[in-house]
């Protein structure tokens, strides 16, 4: 009997929206909350909310399936992170928003 072995249609890197920057996320010592850290930039503490929301990017864009949350500063700063669902990398968007929603 052989095995197969099944990786996912896209890999690289570089097809990621141009909207989003990668981001790591680390658990902070106060329940609740995250450290994300951003190339070239100081960690930033933050709430971590999941609003429950899997979305499939349209073909083509990677990555395909994400889960999105939404992060708050301790400044009330809002905007929106996602994983990615296949290879579980973190990504801040960078998408401009409408007033009143999410950046």
């Amino acid at each position: 009997m052989s095995t197969a072995t099944i990786s996912p249609r896209h890999t690289v890197t570089s097809r990621l929206d141009r909207a989003a920057l990668p981001v790591e996320i680390q658990p902070a010592e106060e329940a609740g909350k995250v450290w994300l850290k951003q190339a070239g930039q100081l960690p930033i503490l933050a709430a971590l909310k999941n609003v429950w929301e899997i979305t499939e990017a349209p073909d083509g864009a990677w990555p395909r399936l994400r889960m999105n949350f939404r992060a708050t500063t301790e400044d009330g700063r809002q905007f929106r992170l996602f994983q990615d669902l296949i290879e579980g990398k973190w990504y801040r968007e960078l998408a401009p928003s409408a007033p009143g929603q999410l950046r």
